[in-house]
């Protein structure tokens, strides 16, 4: 008896999808956001957004059917933005994270500066979309691993020093819309093992087009071009 304990984060109780939200500390073309980002805000409406998405991805047990809006910015990263098992969804609806339209205003911008390491990796992770994001000067852009059910669409994956996006392993039906490769070192889009994928409307420009080591995928209304 006289067991107990405090949440250690942040609890809710709710029968609807619920929306988050990220921005950076200038708000020029910003879409989403009413306020300047910080690690003090809760990130849970457009007047308080947090800073950084892996922050939001670490604070928060976020489930299928909820949305993560990134505003307009630059987001300059020390380590990479890693969704893992714990933060999966559950059930069939994915868990989605959108980035801003603003194309005027460069949209939302994830750099990694020096290429030490991927941008973005999402690693066992099942039912992931992402929307409207540019990954650059990482080693590789975009490194999904075992994770079936990945979406991209209208995601950018330029100048990279490795691959701009690198699925692998059981990554099964994951798919590419209007997705954009260029300038990468190695193959804009590797694919291995990983079978009954999707690439469509996509532009794979540069160095190395497309690679598919022992796994399926299906291409239409896309450009292929090596340099």
């Amino acid at each position: 008896t006289n067991i107990n304990d405090q949440v250690d984060r942040v609890l809710s109780v709710h029968n609807t999808n619920l929306f988050f939200y990220v921005n950076d500390t200038n708000q020029l073309g910003d879409v989403y956001c009413a306020a300047k980002g910080s690690s003090t805000n809760y990130g849970t409406s457009p007047d308080s957004p947090l800073l950084s998405l892996q922050d939001m991805i670490d604070r928060y047990d976020l489930g299928g059917g909820d949305v993560v809006y990134v505003d307009t910015g630059s987001y300059l990263l020390t380590n990479t933005v890693t969704i893992g098992m714990a933060d999966a969804p559950t059930g069939s609806v994915p868990l989605m994270i959108r980035g801003s339209t603003n194309e005027a205003y460069g949209g939302s911008l994830f750099d990694m500066l020096d290429y030490h390491a991927n941008v973005m990796t999402v690693n066992a992770a099942p039912k992931i979309q992402i929307s409207d994001l540019t990954l650059t000067r990482g080693s590789h852009g975009l490194y999904v691993f075992s994770s079936p059910g990945f979406e991209a669409y209208r995601v950018i994956s330029r100048n990279n020093s490795g691959y701009g996006y690198f699925v692998q392993g059981s990554s099964h039906n994951s798919s590419f819309d209007h997705c954009l490769g260029t300038g990468n070192g190695d193959y804009n889009l590797r694919l291995d093992t990983a079978t009954n994928n999707a690439c469509r409307n996509c532009v794979f420009w540069g160095t190395r087009g497309l690679f598919v080591n022992a796994g399926k995928i299906g291409v239409s209304n896309s450009i292929l071009r090596t340099s």
